[in-house]
């Protein structure tokens, strides 16, 4: 449960120290300095990282190193350098969080039939499917900017709304491109797509 930032040099991780899981952030790998993120009693997932910024998912109630509270399960994006953090909160089960390069852009998928954005009002996905993941894609400045329903609006033969979209990843060389393992019957299969027009790439 590791992930190296792009320049190789920035390090996150998570643990389980047989009591708490754990999430650690590593500024340099040549110089390791290990700082402890946040603990739960519930699993974290594998962060990202991006420059300053790591992601991750929290699946249960966790705490902050040296917070008071602890903070509701979400999506949560930190700023390593500023102490700032960006906070999707939803009513369904999230997972396998990554940000692009640039750090703006964070996807992941999630079974969400509704979202908030850093404590604001909820945002209802009237034709989200119930139970079913699928991926979104937030700038973490300005909110949701795609999600695989478009794709199961314009096209159900090839995005039926029961097939699970999971797993995404943000290429670097164009913010507008997506990929993601689709599953349909039980069998994968890997699709990557131009945001800019919703075009499926063969």
């Amino acid at each position: 449960r590791l992930s190296l930032d792009s320049t190789g040099r920035a390090l996150a991780f998570s643990v389980f120290d047989g009591t708490n899981w754990q999430l650690w952030y590593v500024a340099d790998v040549q110089a390791p300095k290990p700082t402890l993120v946040a603990q739960s009693l519930a699993p974290f997932s594998i962060p990202s990282l991006a420059g300053s910024r790591l992601a991750f998912t929290a699946s249960g109630p966790f705490q902050f190193e040296g917070a008071t509270q602890p903070s509701p399960p979400g999506i949560y994006v930190v700023d390593t350098n500023t102490n700032q953090t960006v906070v999707i909160q939803t009513n369904g089960v999230n997972g396998a969080p990554v940000l692009s390069r640039d750090g703006s852009l964070l996807a992941f998928h999630s079974t969400m039939t509704a979202y908030r954005l850093n404590g604001g009002s909820w945002q209802t996905l009237p034709n989200k499917r119930n139970a079913v993941d699928d991926v979104f894609v937030f700038n973490l400045a300005t909110g949701l900017v795609w999600s695989t329903l478009v794709l199961r609006q314009a096209s159900p033969a090839q995005f039926p709304p029961y097939a699970a979209c999971v797993n995404p990843a943000l290429p670097s060389s164009s913010v507008n491109l997506i990929a993601f393992q689709e599953i349909v019957n039980g069998a994968s299969r890997i699709r990557i797509v131009d945001r800019s027009n919703n075009s499926v790439i063969p």
